[in-house]
């Protein structure tokens, strides 16, 4: 599964090489891999009469511990077989050598989330094409990426006019403070209205002595640290500081923590929308407010760590 920081990344390098972008999902995913071990079953009742026989399963079914890296080693082959190569940062980037048509030398990239695909390069259509030779592909899901990893997908237009990926966390939230709402209503309460901030003003978590919550509350309140863990991931950075600070009590939680995990779903439900915008733009710095300072004194042999094996440097800087 490819990592966050990539996936903005990628996002990022599309737009400034200028190229497009096109998703897809493979439909039933594992079953196109093969199993490398022996695994089988004896039939029973549902298998009418073959059952009491030995049934050998030859494909990577959902549920079996080792389909996810059979599926892994097979996109790997079909890549592999296209010219991809993997990246030594991250594995499920893939990439390769390309040449716009005004001679820029640039990198077609891939992702692989489990069986959601992103592309960006001179031929998205082609690609899709390429990976329908050896998948099928779910109907609708070959067009420009609206939703990845949960977060909302969308170009946004820059002070200057022009475009940027964005990445939005505004479905997720809403998704998750109607689901917050809902186990409210089943025991009469509801998420505050008035709420200005992530926690309560003047609140403490560490000065808190309410009642330690049962283990099924505690339960539910690991859960919602999650989502909201989620929605920090998919750009929410606005609530990081007070999701940390409760977070620290995720083993032993009070009542009074509870309650500010449903503060901060308050807060998210009067403030619901927030993006990340990939700029790809240069920043303007005035160099001269930089000084020069010689610090070979103190490292007389530093020298700029490059990797032997890094690839050939493509595309537009970053």
């Amino acid at each position: 599964m490819v990592s966050r920081d990539s996936v903005r990344l990628f996002f990022l390098i599309a737009a400034l090489n200028d190229v497009d972008v096109l998703a897809c999902d493979v439909q039933n995913a594992y079953v196109n891999a093969e199993t490398k071990e022996k695994v089988w079953f004896r039939g029973g009742d549902d298998m009418g009469t073959d059952k009491g026989k030995v049934v050998v399963i030859v494909r990577a079914l959902y549920g079996l511990k080792s389909s996810g890296a059979r599926w892994h080693e097979h996109m790997a082959n079909t890549l592999r077989h296209a010219g991809f190569k993997s990246c030594l940062v991250d594995p499920d980037i893939w990439f390769r050598p390309a040449t716009k048509l005004d001679g820029t030398k640039i990198y077609e990239y891939v992702l692989c989330y489990v069986d959601d695909i992103n592309f960006q390069g001179l031929d998205p259509k082609g690609f899709m094409g390429y990976l329908q030779q050896s998948y099928t592909l779910k109907d609708g899901s070959v067009k420009e990426p609206e939703m990845y990893l949960g977060g909302d997908i969308s170009m946004y237009e820059l002070k200057d006019g022009k475009k940027a990926w964005s990445l939005s966390s505004n479905t997720y939230v809403k998704r998750a403070v109607a689901e917050v709402q809902r186990e409210l209503a089943l025991v009469g309460k509801c998420l505050k209205k008035k709420v200005y901030s992530p926690l309560a003003s003047g609140y403490r978590p560490e000065f808190d002595t309410s009642p330690e919550l049962d283990a099924t509350r505690a339960s539910y309140y690991a859960s919602l640290m999650g989502v909201l863990r989620w929605c920090i991931e998919l750009g929410r950075v606005d609530i990081i500081v007070e999701v940390g600070l409760l977070a620290r009590f995720q083993a032993c939680p009070r009542e009074g923590h509870l309650e500010q995990l449903f503060h901060i779903f308050a807060y998210l439900k009067k403030y619901d929308r927030s993006r990340l915008v990939f700029d790809w733009t240069e920043p303007v710095l005035d160099e001269s407010k930089f000084m020069e300072c010689d610090w070979k004194e103190q490292y007389p042999d530093a020298k700029e760590s490059i990797p032997t094996n890094a690839p050939e440097p493509r595309g537009q800087s970053v």
